[in-house]
């Protein structure tokens, strides 16, 4: 007899769903670690994409775009996304800004 937690469909769908969990705990560990104001639209500019109405989703994007599959989402710590997010918004105000 077939399970379903041995199909592909099932353990693809698995992962998904929690690389999507995992992108909700990384977006919302950033915003409290650099004590972002997710209702603010500064980041919109530097680090959004096409709909992103507030920093959360701008945010929100920016990690999803770092933690693209599950083997990235591995990789990653809530230390070293804030690293990078700091690394990211500091080139983009270079490249706004000069």
């Amino acid at each position: 007899m077939l399970k379903i937690e041995n199909t592909p469909a099932y353990r693809a769908h698995k992962a998904e769903k929690e690389l999507a969990e995992k992108i909700n705990k990384m977006t919302h560990s950033l915003i409290y670690l650099l004590k972002i104001n997710r209702f603010d639209v500064g980041l919109v500019l530097l680090i959004g994409k096409d709909g992103d109405r507030n920093n959360e989703a701008a945010v929100k994007s920016w990690v999803t775009d770092k933690l693209c599959c599950p083997s990235c989402m591995r990789q990653d710590d809530a230390r070293t996304l804030s690293n990078d997010l700091r690394k990211a918004l500091l080139a983009q105000a270079d490249d706004i800004y000069n």
